[in-house]
């Protein structure tokens, strides 16, 4: 009997395991008692800075600038 994935159970060695690797189920790198699945769920982000949004105090002092579309007039003959 191998052994399995101390998180999920998954075969990682004996004769189940080369079943599994059939589903992509291997032995990771990382940890050898984990199968790479588990192993790259438990990896942990990487936290990325924000810069903080300039809202308005309120919703009229906002400026807005509209314009109208120019419209052009047929010529008379």
């Amino acid at each position: 009997m191998g052994t399995k994935c101390k998180k999920c159970g998954a075969p990682i060695t004996g004769f189940w395991a080369k079943i599994a690797a059939i589903a992509g189920v291997k032995q990771s790198l990382k940890d050898p008692e984990m199968c790479n699945k588990c192993d790259s769920e438990t990896a942990t982000p990487v936290a990325t800075p924000v810069a903080p949004v300039e809202q308005p105090k309120d919703l009229f002092e906002a400026e807005v600038k509209l314009e109208a579309p120019k419209v052009e007039e047929p010529k008379q003959e």
